[in-house]
């Protein structure tokens, strides 16, 4: 009878510890749970919060970009040499206005790439990110690169040793579509027609 007894106790012993266990499991991922969607949700709310100002540097950018394309960039040759200055100093700001953009990116670096988020306004502005900053930096690439042959072309040219602008930054493809996407301008095509008319 003692031995039936012992066990009964340790069968219930045994039976409690794994109910006692189960509920634990249970409540430890429930509690793993609402930490992930509370992180998830801090997440979705800085992408929301670093939106506009992101938005804002894309803007600044492209009058600098605007700038350099519609005044600069048709006007450097060799009989425009004298304002070499000038256009390093548009070139200066140009990056400026890049690394604002950059600096305002990092949150959309971290929470966007590679990441995918149900809420739809969170998502398009991960989508609106990855287009806005692959097209900024590819652009700036594409005009220093531009400038810098330029540069090249006058030293040849006029025997001068004007210096190349430096590339801080280089061509990315967030998206992964084996495309480098970068701004277009309805006047681009006219400035390259008219390079190729100068040389």
């Amino acid at each position: 009878m003692k031995k039936k007894n012992i066990i009964i106790i340790v069968v219930s012993v045994l039976i409690i510890g794994l109910v006692v266990g189960a509920i634990l499991l249970a409540v430890e991922a429930l509690d793993n749970a609402d930490k992930a969607k509370k992180e998830r949700e801090k997440e979705e709310k800085e992408i929301l919060d670093s939106f506009q100002p992101f938005r804002d540097a894309v803007e600044g950018f492209y009058i600098e970009l605007t700038t350099y394309r519609e005044i600069i960039k048709s006007d450097i040759n060799e009989n425009t040499v004298y304002q070499y200055d000038s256009w390093i100093l548009s070139l200066d700001n140009y990056t400026k206005a890049l690394d604002e953009v950059d600096s305002k990116a990092e949150v959309f670096k971290k929470r966007c790439i590679n990441n995918y988020y149900a809420k739809e306004n969170v998502e398009r502005k991960c989508v609106s990110f990855k287009d806005a900053y692959e097209k900024a930096v590819n652009s700036y690439v594409e005009d220093i690169n531009d400038f810098n042959e330029k540069i090249k072309g006058i030293n040849e040219k006029s025997k001068k040793d004007l210096k190349e602008y430096e590339l801080k930054y280089e061509k990315v493809d967030i998206d992964n579509d084996k495309e480098y996407s970068v701004i277009e301008m309805e006047n681009d095509e006219d400035n390259e027609n008219n390079d190729t008319k100068n040389k």
